[in-house]
């Protein structure tokens, strides 16, 4: 997409949200969430010693549980993001399958606050749309951006979108501090944008 000035992205930005958001509402089907998950687990090397987190799916998201579950199966560790605050990055908890969950801000949920701060080196992102150049659109609170880029800052990392095949667009309107997903997973296909380090 042509530079253009930030607000005139922002507003663009605001309006591909709002109708992503109902498209996904609209289309959303559990069974292609679940076909985006076992594609992920079946196309990208997870290693014994990540620590992979994911969220806890709302609002039509594909859920990223069978994943977690799977990877809890294979003694992979698994956490779950933590919103402490507007304007900060997430901070992630080692959680595990079938573990409890406390609300957290923004309608979330989350683990306890007892569960251990863990730094994953896998991130599997909710989207509500996302390019091939590994643009990706969230709901707007820049939370995802903020946290990429300070855990990339600090250690590799390697950012997963899962999302529906009808979540694609042909491009995405970018600014600066937007971070972009290493690799996609959807319910038609896996595709790597940045391989990962070794």
């Amino acid at each position: 997409m042509p530079d253009a000035p930030e607000p005139e992205i922002s507003a663009t930005k605001s309006r591909l949200r709002r109708e992503a958001l109902k498209r996904r509402l609209n289309r959303a089907v559990p069974a292609a969430g679940a076909r985006a998950a076992r594609l992920l687990l079946a196309n990208f090397r997870f290693r014994a010693d990540d620590c992979v987190a994911a969220y806890v799916a709302m609002r039509g998201e594909v859920d990223p549980a069978p994943v977690l579950e799977a990877l809890a199966a294979r003694g992979i560790a698994s956490a779950l993001p933590v919103v402490e605050g507007r304007e900060q990055p997430l901070v992630f908890r080692r959680w595990s399958p079938g573990e409890a969950l406390v609300a957290g801000d923004f309608k979330t949920l989350c683990p306890p606050a007892s569960h251990a701060a863990v730094a994953p080196t896998v991130l599997i992102v909710p989207v509500l749309a996302f390019d091939r150049s590994g643009a990706r659109l969230g709901y707007g609170g820049g939370f995802y951006d903020r946290t990429l880029a300070r855990l990339r800052a600090r250690s590799p990392i390697y950012a997963i979108g899962l999302a529906y095949a009808f979540q694609e667009t042909e491009t995405l309107p970018v600014i600066e501090t937007d971070q972009r997903l290493d690799a996609i997973a959807t319910d038609q296909e896996f595709f790597v944008i940045q391989e990962r380090a070794p």
